[in-house]
């Protein structure tokens, strides 16, 4: 049995797929993923939908949404997809990213938001929007000269400078909470975890004497170590 099974949430709206293809007040859940997997091209707006119901239920006390997102700033930089007459899309155009960003929006009750914010992921967005695409050197070098090199260093540590004007707005207020480096225990953890998983394929990785040079050159950051690691 699933969790929505057990937990026997239900939809409250009534959605209307086609003139044959309903879904009614009153009705599983489940039925909305189900249709999704039968009519791909009703795939995004059934997950639009069950995202929607999810955080409808959670409002009305049927059940506790817990919504955990890595790097939630790529959702507040430009897009790099393309419409048919070549001219960028916004996020918002997205069907299923505008569904997230709903979710971020402080409308709802009876649960909590756990995001993480990543510097170098929004670079080359953040080129994007300053000079275009360049592809060629030519204009890589053209936007150096007026830019500069922008890279991770340019980018400030603050929520609002990472998040732009309109993530800030959907998260704040907020709880700040900084990650510091592993400690020997959590570290201990990560290697064991990245060995379970058969992360780790070279056997030196998994000796005593690999798991001190990882710890040395990653100064036990986990993002280096999870950089080191993804190699081994």
């Amino acid at each position: 049995m699933s969790l929505l099974d057990e937990l026997k949430l239900t939809s409250i709206n009534k959605y209307t797929w086609s003139q044959r293809e309903h879904t009614e007040p009153g009705d599983p859940i489940q039925s909305i993923i189900e249709h999704g997997i039968n009519r791909i091209n009703h795939a995004s707006d059934c997950m639009a939908v069950l995202l929607k119901e999810l955080k409808l239920n959670s409002a009305k006390g049927n059940c506790r949404l817990l919504i955990v997102a890595d790097k939630v700033n790529a959702f507040y930089e430009p897009s790099r997809l393309r419409f048919p007459d070549r001219t960028f899309a916004t996020v918002d155009d997205i069907t299923i990213a505008r569904a997230f960003k709903k979710l971020f929006r402080k409308d709802w009750q009876n649960g909590a938001l756990v995001t993480a914010v990543c510097k170098k992921l929004i670079v080359p967005y953040r080129l994007l929007a300053i000079s275009g695409v360049p592809k060629k050197e030519f204009d890589r070098r053209r936007t150096y000269k007026q830019w500069g090199p922008f890279t991770v260093k340019n980018i400030s540590d603050y929520p609002k400078a990472l998040l732009t004007d309109e993530g800030f707005q959907d998260f704040d207020p907020f709880i700040p909470i900084e990650c510091g480096r592993y400690d020997e225990k959590e570290f201990r953890s990560c290697m064991d975890y990245y060995q379970d998983r058969h992360w780790l394929q070279r056997p030196t990785s998994k000796t005593d004497e690999g798991q001190d040079e990882i710890r040395f050159l990653s100064g036990m950051n986990p993002g280096q170590v999870s950089h080191l690691c993804s190699d081994l």
